[in-house]
This record gives C-alpha cells, sequence and structure tokens, in this order.
C-alpha cells in the first residue's frame, strides 16, 4: 500500500511540473454573426456585452460588421451563395421567406423549460410575447424581445411643441384641429420666441420627401382615425372598423378634410415653404437653431441639445374635431426589443439558445444599457451603472439605473456605444416585470412628454403584429409600390393645390385602378388568420 502511494505521489509530483497546456479549460465554442453597422459605430467584438457573453459561457462570437448602407445587398448575396452565419440579430431578415426554405431553423419545439428557462418562464406568463414571433404558419423563426411596462415605446408617432411659445404669447395649449390653426397661425404673425423679431419663427416644420406623412397623424386622429404613418415614406395605410372590417384610410370619408386642413396651413405658410423641397439635413438644421414651432420626431432633442431649449418643447393632448370628440393616438399591439434568428449552418444550437436565453435576465438588460455594475469587477471600479430603487409612485417595480461614466463622453448613450453594447435592442431583451424610470435629462423630458400627453390615448389600429403569407407579402409589395406612388404623388397636389380637393374622388379612382380592391382583400385574410388564430 505504502509503496502504491509512493509511486500516486511521484505521478502527481511530475504531472505538476509539466506545463498546463493539456490541462487547459476547453476551447470555446464558435458562433458567426453579421452585424448592421453605422458609420460611426464602435466595433461590436470590442463591446462589453459580447466580451462578457463569450466569458460567461465559453463562447466566441465570429463578428463580421456590414455597413447599413450595404447590409441588404450583401445579406441577400450571402443568402444565395450559401455563405451566410450562424445566426442573426437584425430584424431585417425576411424569415416569413427564409424560414419555410429551412435556412432560418424553427425554434419553437427548442424552446423549452430545460433549454431557455427564462424565456420560457415569460413565455408561460405573458403569452402575447411569443404569439408575436409565430410566423403565419404557426412556426417560430424568431425570438423577439418584450417590453411590456415602458408604455412611451407603444407610441407610433411623437409630435413636439414649443409650449413655451404658446406661455409667451398668452395662450392655451389647444385642444381641437381648429386652436392648432390658431397656435400655427400666431407663431407666424407675433414674436412667438421673444427675440424682437416676430418674422424667423417657422411654425410648423418636416420634410415630405424624407418623411411625407408623419405629420398627417396631428389630422388624422382628429376626425378618428388611428392610423399612423412612419418615417421615411414607409407606412400601413389600412385600419380596421368596429366589425373586423379592413378598410383603406385615404378612401375614408373625412380624408378629404385632413387633406384640407393641410392645404390650409400650407397656403398661409404656417407649415414650412420648403415642406416639399428640403431634404432631411435641411429640417435638422432649422430644428436644432429652435424655430420651428411644431415637429414630428423621435425626441425632442435630437437635434436640439441645449437643454434650455429643448426643455421649451413638449406634447400636447391629441385633438378633437366637431366630428370626433375621442382624444386617441396610434399605438403598437405589442413592442418588441431586439430580435434573434438561427440558420441551418449552426452546428450547436442548444449552446447558442443557451446563450441566448441569458438575453432575458435583468443582468443583461443592465450590460446592454451599462456594461458592469460600477466596482463589480476590474477596469469599471469608476465607471458602470448601480440601480437605484424608487417607491410605487413610479410604477411596479420601478428602477433607475444611474451612469458613471468618463468625462471624454458626452451623455450616457455615447458611453454605452462605445463601452458596453453596439446600442439599444442589439439582443433581444425583457423589460416585463419591472417600470424601468429614465435617469438622464434628455430621456426624463421625453418621457414626461410622451406619457404626460399621448400614452394615455393610446389606441390601435391595424396590429403591427400581423403576419403575411411569403406570397401575399410579395403581392402586396408588387400592388404597394403603385398604390404607394400614386397616394404620394396625390397628396402633395391635392396639399399644394395642382389639384383641387373637389376632385378628391379622383384618388379612390386612381387607386381602385391600381389593384386596391386585391390590396385590401390579402390584409382582410391576414387579419382573420391573425384574429383566428
Amino acid at each position: 500500500m505504502k509503496k502504491l502511494l509512493s509511486v500516486l505521489l511521484a505521478v502527481l509530483l511530475v504531472m505538476s511540473a509539466l506545463p498546463l497546456t493539456g490541462l487547459a479549460e476547453e476551447e470555446p465554442i464558435h458562433f458567426s454573426l453579421f452585424a448592421k453597422t453605422d458609420v460611426n459605430d464602435f466595433p461590436w467584438e470590442q463591446s462589453y456585452l459580447f466580451r462578457k457573453m463569450e466569458r460567461m459561457f465559453n463562447v466566441k462570437f465570429d463578428i463580421t460588421e456590414i455597413n447599413s448602407t450595404v447590409w441588404s445587398e450583401k445579406v441577400g448575396v450571402a443568402l444565395a451563395t450559401d455563405s451566410y452565419p450562424d445566426f442573426f440579430l437584425s430584424s431585417d431578415i425576411d424569415v416569413a421567406v427564409y424560414g419555410p426554405q429551412g435556412i432560418i431553423i424553427d425554434l419553437r419545439d427548442l424552446i423549452t423549460e430545460e433549454t431557455m428557462p427564462n424565456l420560457y418562464a415569460m413565455y408561460q406568463k405573458y403569452p402575447v410575447a411569443q404569439k408575436a414571433a409565430m410566423s403565419y404558419d404557426g412556426h417560430q423563426y424568431s425570438i423577439l424581445g418584450y417590453d411590456r411596462t415602458n408604455t412611451r415605446e407603444y407610441l407610433q408617432s411623437r409630435f413636439f411643441v414649443n409650449t413655451q411659445w404658446i406661455r409667451n404669447l398668452g395662450m392655451e395649449e389647444p385642444e381641437t384641429l381648429d386652436d392648432m390653426y390658431e397656435v400655427l397661425k400666431a407663431f407666424k404673425e407675433q414674436d412667438a420666441d421673444m427675440d424682437g423679431d416676430p418674422n424667423n419663427e417657422i411654425p410648423m416644420g418636416g420634410s415630405f420627401e424624407y418623411d411625407p406623412y408623419s405629420l398627417l397623424t396631428l389630422p388624422l386622429t382628429a376626425y378618428g382615425y388611428c392610423l399612423a404613418y412612419p418615417a421615411k415614406g414607409s407606412g400601413i395605410f389600412v385600419d380596421i372598423d368596429d366589425e373586423g372590417k379592413v378598410f383603406f384610410v385615404p378612401t375614408a370619408e373625412h380624408f378629404g378634410d385632413v387633406l384640407a386642413w393641410m392645404k390650409l396651413v400650407y397656403d398661409e405658410e404656417l407649415l414650412d415653404p420648403e415642406y416639399f423641397t428640403q431634404a432631411k439635413e435641411q429640417v435638422n438644421a432649422k430644428q436644432s437653431e429652435g424655430r420651428v414651432g411644431a415637429f414630428m420626431d423621435w425626441a425632442q432633442w435630437i437635434d436640439i441639445k441645449d437643454a434650455a431649449m429643448y426643455s421649451q418643447y413638449d406634447g400636447i393632448e391629441p385633438l378633437t374635431t366637431d366630428v370626433n370628440s375621442e382624444k386617441m393616438w396610434p399605438a403598437h399591439d405589442f413592442r418588441s426589443i431586439g430580435f434573434f434568428c438561427v440558420t441551418d449552418h449552426c452546428q450547436n444550437v442548444e449552446k447558442l439558445l443557451e446563450v441566448m436565453d441569458w438575453a432575458f435576465t435583468f443582468d443583461a438588460y443592465c450590460t446592454v444599457l451599462g456594461g458592469a455594475e460600477m466596482g463589480s469587477e476590474p477596469g469599471w471600479e469608476t465607471m458602470g451603472y448601480t440601480v437605484d430603487y424608487l417607491d410605487e409612485s413610479y410604477g411596479e417595480n420601478a428602477l433607475q439605473l444611474i451612469y458613471t461614466y468618463p468625462d471624454k463622453y458626452a451623455n450616457d448613450t455615447d458611453f454605452r456605444e462605445a463601452e458596453c453594447s453596439p446600442g439599444w435592442g442589439t439582443i433581444p431583451l425583457a423589460r416585463v416585470e419591472f417600470t424601468f424610470v429614465e435617469s438622464s435629462p434628455t430621456e426624463q423630458a421625453l418621457s414626461s412628454a410622451l406619457n404626460d400627453n399621448y400614452t394615455p390615448y393610446m389606441k390601435v389600429g391595424w396590429p403591427t403584429s400581423v403576419k403575411f403569407t411569403d406570397a401575399e407579402s410579395s403581392r402586396l409589395a408588387l400592388l404597394a409600390t403603385d398604390i404607394e406612388s400614386f397616394l404620394k404623388q396625390m397628396v402633395m397636389k391635392y396639399i399644394t393645390g395642382e389639384e383641387s380637393l373637389d376632385n378628391i374622388g379622383l384618388l379612390e379612382e386612381g387607386l381602385n385602378a391600381r389593384g386596391l380592391a386585391e390590396y385590401l382583400e390579402i390584409y382582410q385574410t391576414a387579419y382573420d388568420r391573425y384574429v383566428n388564430n
């Protein structure tokens, strides 16, 4: 026995003297990813988020960054030539097309209590989160994050008015569309900004070329149409009536009245005279100078950096008219945070799902926004986030993240994108069991403007989580090209007076000639399928 022990000790001594290469940790599992980036983005591989996931799960992300200007082209080529990565984090991937082809795999049966306990628990408590990710065919080709508690993110449009100008003029905030006209008229005719020059204010601004329809949200909601026109010309032009029937809003009874109000403010130069000719850059410049009294944008401070100036801008409650007394503002039926899908190239799907399940934890949420908790690990002694829990008056399980960052960063957003993560929505996140209260002055100003004025009146028109089949999507795209081009042309003509509103019937005639009936039939079929499922 003693001899045996001596031999074992000798072996152990020899092994202790050997190099550690043979005893090293297992090699990390590699996963390839295409990342959609912009010119000023910091390298994804350097972000704390991806380095933390690699460390936690012993994986390595091989990231190919593709600029957004060429993203569609390069990803399309990759998918066509079998050179695509293991997974995507961009919702631009058309899973309705590539899922049925087998390129994007169905995850529905892979999401179990064992493989993805965090996501599974969320689905059990909030089934709507899984329904929103389901394809028309009953498969689940993607995983979406879920934002349940931040109601401001459900708004589809955001309208800001310089309410300080209103107070300067001794007026009340508008309640009706007629009131809004009077406010804009006062902005034009009087010295609203009190700088001594009554002629340098632009009552309402925008760019028809960049964003042709979002300003229509103002008169549309006043006439009872809960329809949003997102920026850059894209949009869903349908709504649902009380009987569940799909209709095209530009052919509805009061759409001519909507255009008449827009024509009125354009004719009297209450809408920027350059509205139909200027680019977004010109709009940005005018807004940054505080010269524009009212505008649509994601936030009032996007172009206005001076806190004293952007704090003058607030939301206003939705307007009404003599034919509609209900205040309403268009909202999403579901709001996601981030997107994830897996391709058939992935050799270890179960491991990748384990990594992504972590995304549905509070730890992941904090990591995306603030990196590491301050003082929790080397390199983060003097920067990172701390959690401040608030009382119930702020909402359900309310909390704030307080950010500390080096002076070289102008704000927490710059810090986040340089050090912490590529930005909000990089990975799917869950904001379902707590109310996140913004701590930065800019975000607090935005939340106040939106939550005090628009979120109490949110109403869902067309449910944005309705899914179309590949054939339906293809046919809709073909029909929409002619329909939307004609609509844009006619809207401009009616507002500028090139075409008389006495001839509003020409709009419906032209739309019908371009296949509107079939267009609406496809929407109706998809909506009925959505309701029945």
